[in-house]
């Protein structure tokens, strides 16, 4: 009897396509990789605010400190990323701005221009910095 090579039924060929797919989007997510992840525009505050055109939409990363307003109504509190030089950008989601009022921060995300707020930033990530990080 004549041994040729194995055939696979093609039911089984998908759920090794399935497997190794999984395997993949496990192993970003463990090496920290954020799969679809928006490439960021690393700005200074005093840029972003005097040419805000410029990243209108886009994915910004900027450096500043978190300081609130508002703070004797939480219907007006807000929160905001500024300098030195008082350029400041509201940050959205208060949630995730909240934990780091007064310190030097690193916010990453998408800058917009709203009736209400005005200039800000819909945090995707933010994170404490060193007093001596420049953007």
């Amino acid at each position: 009897m004549a041994s040729g090579p194995a055939v696979l039924p093609v039911g089984h060929l998908r759920m090794q396509g399935l497997a190794l797919a999984m395997m993949l989007v496990l192993a970003a997510v463990v090496s920290g990789c954020t799969v679809g992840a928006a490439p960021s525009t690393a700005v200074s505050l005093a840029r972003l605010v005097g040419d805000e055109q410029a990243y209108l939409n886009q994915t910004v990363q900027v450096l500043g400190t978190v300081r609130v307003f508002g703070e004797s109504d939480p219907s007006a509190r807000h929160y905001v990323i500024e300098d030195v030089g008082q350029h400041r950008v509201a940050l959205l989601s208060a949630d995730m701005a909240a934990g780091f009022v007064g310190q030097r921060v690193r916010v990453v995300g998408r800058f917009e221009f709203d009736d209400a707020f005005g200039r800000l930033i819909r945090i995707e990530s933010i994170e404490p910095v060193d007093s001596t990080a420049s953007p």
